[in-house]
């Protein structure tokens, strides 16, 4: 449960059902915690590490494959031809395979990739020349026992973008075997050690800058898919930047994201802070993600800063077979001094919201939230809106949370239940009155109306921010206070190996139809009201 915060300025308030989504989406409650406290937190673990280095290094295998190894030249001293120059060019290699790695975290620093046992073959052109002869041929090579050693940094830049840079590497080929072809290839065979030192040296150089250039560019433009700041609707955003360097320690790496939503038009800051999550977990599984309250406390002063607060019942949305109607006749009996108001005119019903909506999550209680306002109820005589009387409103309602997968992304949906409302007179133009007789038909409207039309939203869902490409297998949702915790397997497929689809930005929601539900049966309903 948050502490109480100063009230935001109502900008002509609104409750539109996009309130109410964000809000319920979540599912939180919310803590006054330390101000560098994430509201959404990442863990990946050892073996999500293991997981992510047994798809990467054979992405990073097939970028090494075909890489040109620059011409090499030179001399040396052969027994009876004396000086003899060579070269060779078009040296490419063909194939590479890396049979073992491992990867090792280094707390406070990154981690370490170590390749062992890896072989590979080249191609080459061959030419020589001396006092006596020149000719030229073409040459296989085979190399084995390569040892590669890469050790990369992952940072956030400025902007909040996660970017991963290699600090060091090491290559060292084992052993290598040449076969020449065509021409005095037997000449060759008398100095192929010495070629074999220069390939070897230049393999070890350019293993490296292939390795430092996929990292600089696959690996960055995989980071650089992770959405930053996603847009919700016309009126909010989320912003999902790391708010410090990611965190290596010995058996996982932590990632820290804001987490916050804000109004577009007029982005600051929210006033409430990050509740705290677990600082470690037992996790068998490769990831667990934390969605604090502090994104639910965060969206509800969003849609308030944008005044979108407010929502408006009118009659024609109420169906002919419900008992109450939105019109005075309906209140005939069970409020006299409404109908006396005016006699056969409609009425509507505004629901306005006051403050943030309080959200409380519970390992031992489950979901719960509230939506403090009032309730509006106004005249309709011919073209003028007359107000009735103001109810001050407390909407409990109970919900559960769940997972899907949607055209690539990670859905966190959201259903509700009603559970109760508190009523008490706020103002009335029609004269004070017990308001307990109204109970039911309130009930009403927040079971059959504003419930569904909350639900027609948040069963859409909202993306969790990952990589392109990865898909939760497995995943597990567990309650805590004040977060929700999901543990999941993942699985990643490269761009080039799936269908192309287009993740969602925006929610896409379709109007919501109220009353959807059949009609209650209201009994015992009072011919007439006390008047107090």
């Amino acid at each position: 449960m948050r502490s109480p915060a100063p009230a935001p300025s109502l900008r002509s308030a609104r409750l539109t059902p996009l309130f109410l989504c964000r809000l319920c989406l979540f599912c939180l409650a919310a803590h006054h915690a330390a101000a560098v406290v994430p509201g959404f937190r990442t863990q990946v673990t050892q073996s999500g590490l293991d997981y992510l280095r047994s798809v990467g290094v054979p992405l990073l295998v097939a970028q090494i494959v075909g890489i040109d190894i620059p011409d090499i030249s030179g001399k040396t001293s052969v027994d009876v031809l004396g000086t003899v120059s060579y070269a060779l060019s078009n040296i490419k290699l063909t194939q590479f395979a890396v049979p073992s790695t491992a990867l090792t975290l280094v707390p406070g620093v990154g981690i370490t990739v170590g390749a062992s046992n890896a072989n590979g073959h080249i191609t080459a052109n061959w030419k020589y020349s001396c006092w006596a002869a020149s000719d030229h041929g073409s040459a296989d090579i085979s190399v084995s026992g390569i040892a590669v050693t890469v050790s990369a940094a992952l940072t956030a830049t400025s902007d909040g973008h996660p970017a991963v840079s290699m600090t060091s590497c090491s290559a060292n080929v084992g052993s290598m075997s040449i076969d020449f072809h065509g021409g005095a290839s037997w000449l060759y065979n008398l100095f192929s050690d010495t070629i074999a030192g220069d390939i070897k040296s230049s393999l070890n150089s350019q293993l490296c800058d292939q390795i430092k250039s996929a990292i600089d560019t696959s690996a960055n433009q995989a980071l650089a898919t992770l959405p930053i700041v996603e847009p919700i609707d016309d009126y909010s955003e989320i912003n999902f930047a790391l708010i410090e360097n990611p965190t290596f320690t010995a058996t996982y790496l932590d990632t820290a994201h804001k987490g916050e939503f804000y109004y577009i038009k007029h982005p600051v800051e929210c006033p409430f802070t990050p509740a705290a999550t677990p600082a470690n977990v037992t996790n068998t599984k490769m990831l667990s993600v934390w969605l604090t309250s502090f994104i639910a406390d965060s969206a509800g002063y969003a849609y308030l800063e944008a005044g979108q607060l407010e929502y408006t019942v009118t009659p024609d949305q109420v169906p002919a077979s419900f008992p109450l109607q939105l019109n005075t006749d309906s209140f005939q009996y069970l409020l006299p001094p409404l109908y006396n108001m005016c006699p056969g005119c409609n009425l509507t019903l505004t629901v306005n919201a006051t403050t943030p909506a309080e959200l409380d999550i519970s390992a031992e209680t489950g979901l719960s939230f509230f939506i403090y306002g009032d309730m509006e109820l106004a005249v309709l005589n011919g073209s003028q809106s007359i107000d009735a009387f103001t109810l001050n409103a407390t909407i409990l309602s109970s919900g559960i949370v769940g997972l899907k997968s949607v055209n690539g992304s990670e859905i966190i949906w959201g259903n509700a239940t009603f559970a109760s409302v508190g009523i008490s007179l706020l103002e009335s133009q029609i004269g004070p009155f017990d308001v307990s007789v109204l109970q039911s038909a309130v009930n009403i409207l927040c079971e059959y109306a504003l419930i569904p039309l909350l639900n027609a939203y948040i069963n859409g869902g909202f993306a969790i921010p990952t990589i392109e490409g990865i898909t939760f297998v497995d995943p597990e949702i567990i309650l805590g206070d004040d977060y929700i915790q999901i543990d999941t397997n993942i699985n990643y497929v490269p761009t080039s190996e799936r269908s192309w689809v287009t993740r969602p930005s925006r929610l896409d929601v379709p109007a919501p139809a109220f009353f959807a539900r059949p009609a209650p049966v209201v009994e015992n309903v009072p011919q007439r009201i006390p008047i107090v």
